[in-house]
């Protein structure tokens, strides 16, 4: 493996700061250590990051580990040791499978509905905290695009689009807009 030489690296960082999968990873970041604040608080043990995630999946409806796996990008294998884990601490619990006796579904068990009303409590306190920082009109807008509209099914790449180098001015441009904070214009990309 070849290092790089500092130049690159502070394109590289500064490039992906650009990007809003960058942001949206860094807000999901600062919101889940949020909710582990108030679960510390409220006198629960410490959940991981992972486990924070199947949580919030099941309060979506999300309820077959298999889907889960998929979801969280994990193997089904790693969602059922997490699961054994959750349900030992009796945050969940596995129930038969109302429509495929073959599977299993997961419910929450009395303390994770005890902590869903702790992460209920902690998600309203972390908008309100949201709306103080940057305004009412800022929150509603963040709703409106990250909760309320329908993105679509995700991109997809032909390898020839996937392989496509990015052209240098388009770099430049980006790593310009993180040291000057200046408009982008409309670099080719």
């Amino acid at each position: 493996m070849t290092q790089k030489k500092p130049s690159e690296q502070e394109s590289d960082s500064l490039t992906s700061r650009y990007f809003l999968m960058s942001g949206l990873l860094h807000a999901f970041y600062w919101m889940d250590e949020g909710l582990q604040n108030h679960f510390k608080a409220a006198g629960f043990p410490k959940v991981s990051r992972t486990q924070s995630m199947i949580m919030a999946n099941l309060a979506d409806g999300i309820t077959r580990p298999s889907e889960l796996a998929r979801r969280i990008g994990i193997s089904r294998q790693a969602v059922q040791q997490l699961l054994v884990d959750m349900e030992q601490r009796k945050l969940v619990r596995l129930v038969p499978d109302p429509d495929d006796a073959r599977a299993k579904i997961v419910r929450y068990n009395s303390q994770g509905l005890e902590i869903g009303q702790v992460a209920i409590n902690a998600l309203t306190r972390i908008d309100a905290e949201i709306e103080n920082r940057l305004g009412r009109k800022a929150l509603l807008e963040l709703r409106r695009i990250l909760v309320e509209s329908d993105w679509g099914e995700p991109v997809q790449a032909t390898e020839a689009e996937a392989r496509t180098r990015n052209n240098d001015s388009a770099i430049d441009a980006l790593v310009r807009h993180t040291k000057t904070k200046k408009p982008i214009g409309n670099p080719d990309f």
